[in-house]
């Protein structure tokens, strides 16, 4: 075997990475033509791509301040979880919510998964109507780029399933239950918890957001 038929055979056998392998989020947003506004911009800078607030400048320090108080590190084991409390019509269940969600499902590696493993990106609501309103807004973001849409081999109401180089991930709905059912025995590559402050028990008056 020749020194290039060695290298195409070495190829073969790697595993394959995603196109969008190590981006950003706020990289992988703008490529798929979503504008954030400045304080949109500031938040995901610290919360998604792992900047400090001290590495910011100008009106994205001011926001920051605002958004995480007036510190200047975040610490390490703070960052795997964001809980906001936002107002309505701030984009959270859009920005902050279906985008990252899609953002990992395309960045997070499944080089451990077993063979037939499916990762799953999960959004859970109070109720499925709420969940699929944010699935809605992962299958248009797909849909503005022609690269995610070619990945894409099932798209409905309740799941969308992305075929990628590294590994098949699922985006599901489901709605909360009692004692956090929902998430258990899945592989995550994140999960969405959309209006937790409205997760009840079976009592139906005490929220379950912790469980």
């Amino acid at each position: 075997m020749n020194a290039l038929a060695a290298l195409k055979a070495i190829a073969a056998q790697a595993p394959r990475r995603s196109p969008w392998a190590g981006m950003s989020y706020t990289r992988f947003v703008a490529s798929i033509g979503v504008k954030l506004t400045r304080p949109q911009l500031a938040l995901c800078l610290v919360a998604f791509d792992g900047l400090e607030p001290k590495q910011l400048r100008g009106d994205l320090r001011r926001y920051a301040r605002i958004i995480f108080g007036n510190v200047e590190t975040i610490p390490a084991r703070a960052r795997r979880v964001l809980v906001a409390v936002c107002g309505a019509r701030g984009g959270k269940t859009y920005t902050l919510g279906a985008l990252r969600l899609l953002h990992l499902a395309v960045t997070v590696s499944l080089a451990t998964m077993a063979p037939g493993e499916r990762a799953v990106g999960l959004i859970v609501a109070p109720t499925l109507k709420l969940a699929h309103q944010c699935l809605r807004y992962v299958s248009g973001a797909v849909g503005q780029s022609e690269e995610l849409s070619s990945y894409v081999v099932s798209d409905t109401a309740e799941v969308i399933v992305l075929d990628l180089p590294g590994g098949r991930v699922s985006i599901e709905c489901a709605a909360a239950s009692s004692g956090g059912v929902s998430l258990r025995g899945r592989s995550l590559v994140g999960a969405v918890l959309d209006e937790c402050a409205f997760f009840y028990d079976d009592s139906g008056y005490k929220v379950n957001d912790v469980e």
